[in-house]
Formats: structure tokens, C-alpha cells, sequence
């Protein structure tokens, strides 16, 4: 079957999908849609250690493209895959959580360099250093990569978790372009920038790793091809990114959430 062929009968498995809801073009869909759900557990098993199997992801990830389908509305001409995507890693990331696949002391070391880069990078305009972070642990700086290496699996951020000092859900704050009003797309436009401004602030290599991660959705293994480092290197740059994202947003909550 043809490309053209291809997308007409899945328009036409979507147009039945919207009025009748049976298992049979359920089925249809959820095999047009498995990609995802490759695809999704690939960019996410890149950041977990060697004992989560690839398998056990996308079977969380499974029930996210489910459930994406069950919640899913043709009717109001959003784009499927993106909807998709979102429930399936959500799926995948809140089945690893509710496993508790993260020791406590990780989540401890975490949450204690998170407060660092916040404490740190909140009071000064420059992008705080390694040396600086170390500094006020107590640690050396060996002993600091170290830690940036035991934390970088958690430092994806859940589709279901809270955010902001409202506890919204991640999820909710993507925005439905048909369904916001004016005075909503200004505050959304006004985070946006808050959030371009940081990523801005963010060192060269740093910005780099989150450009191709998250706006070319490559995988950390395509982005260590093209920068010419290791995966694992490209790794600790995302997670010192993300903690020095939230470093530079801690103060500016507010007007993002």
C-alpha cells in the first residue's frame, strides 16, 4: 500500500473511530500508531540504567497510546501524534515512578543539587559553574560529576507531576490552541519567553543538547553522534540543564505557573 493509500484509509479509520468506537478500528489505529510508542521508549531507555528493560517500557508505553486513543477527540482537529506522545511517555514515566525503580538516596542526592542550582543560579545573572555547585555541597569536583551521573535518570519530568504552587498537573499545561482565550494565549506567550530567556542563559553546549533533544526530538545517541561525545556525556549535560533551567526559574514561578 502506498503512502496516499496509507493516510486515506487511516482518515477513514478515524472518521469511524469518532462515531462508533469499536475494537476493530481500535485495533487498526493502535497498530498504525506502535511507532510511537518505539519511538517514545527508545528517547526514554537511553536515560535508565541497563537492568529497565526496553520491552517493560513499551508496555507502559502501550497503555499510554490506549488511553490516548480512548481520550482523544477528531472532532476539535488536534494533531494525534502530538496528543500521543505526551500519554505515552506519561504512561511510561508514571509506570517506572509507581515502581519505585529510584532508590531513596538518589531521590534525596536529587532533590539537594536541585536546591543548589536554585539557591545559586537564582541570585547571580551568569550561569553558576560546577565549581561553584561543589563549593556549596561541601564536595570535591569529581565528587560532583559523580552525583550529576547517579541523578541523571530522574531528571525527566513526569507528565503527572505537579508544578507551580497551584499542583497542576504537567499535562494540563499544554496548551489546546481551540480552546483558550485571548487573555490565557497572553500568559502562555509571557512563559514562553521566561522560558527562552533561560534556555538562553543556558551555556553553548548545554543549549545545544536541549535544542536537538527536545525542539529536533532526537535521541541522546543521535545527539552524541553529531556533537562528536558520548551518550553518557550528552546525559550529564541535559541534567545540568534541567537543573539550571529551574535554577533560573525558580524566582519567576509565578509567571509561569
Amino acid at each position: 500500500m502506498d503512502n496516499r493509500n496509507s493516510t486515506q484509509k487511516l482518515t477513514e479509520y478515524w472518521e469511524r473511530w469518532d462515531i462508533e468506537r469499536d475494537d476493530n478500528t481500535k485495533e487498526h489505529l493502535v497498530l498504525s500508531y506502535m511507532p510511537l510508542v518505539d519511538y517514545v521508549a527508545d528517547r526514554v531507555s537511553i536515560n535508565l540504567p541497563a537492568n529497565v528493560q526496553k520491552d517493560d517500557l513499551k508496555s507502559l508505553g502501550y497503555i499510554g497510546l490506549l488511553e490516548a486513543l480512548d481520550r482523544f477527540e477528531v472532532s476539535r482537529g488536534l494533531k494525534f501524534e502530538t496528543f500521543a506522545m505526551w500519554r505515552i511517555k506519561g504512561a511510561i514515566l508514571d509506570g517506572l515512578r509507581k515502581s519505585d525503580w529510584v532508590p531513596r538516596s538518589v531521590r534525596k542526592k536529587s532533590k539537594d543539587l536541585e536546591n543548589a542550582f536554585q539557591k545559586l543560579q537564582s541570585s547571580q545573572k551568569d550561569p553558576v559553574t560546577d565549581n561553584q555547585i561543589a563549593e556549596y555541597l561541601g564536595i570535591t569536583l569529581e565528587e560532583y560529576n559523580q552525583l550529576i551521573t547517579d541523578i541523571q535518570v530522574i531528571s525527566f519530568i513526569s507528565i503527572d507531576d505537579t508544578v507551580g504552587e497551584e499542583g497542576n498537573a504537567f499535562r494540563d499545561l499544554i496548551p489546546d490552541n481551540n480552546s483558550i482565550s485571548p487573555e490565557q494565549q497572553l500568559d502562555i506567550n509571557e512563559a514562553n519567553k521566561v522560558l527562552a530567556n533561560a534556555i538562553d542563559r543556558l551555556p553553548d553546549k548545554e543549549k545545544n543538547v536541549i535544542s536537538l533533544y527536545y525542539h529536533d526530538e532526537l535521541t541522546l545517541t543521535e545527539i552524541a553522534k553529531i556533537l562528536s561525545v558520548s551518550t553518557s556525556r550528552i546525559s550529564q549535560l541535559h541534567t545540568k540543564a534541567i537543573l539550571r533551567l529551574r535554577g533560573f526559574l525558580s524566582r519567576q514561578k509565578k509567571q509561569l505557573f
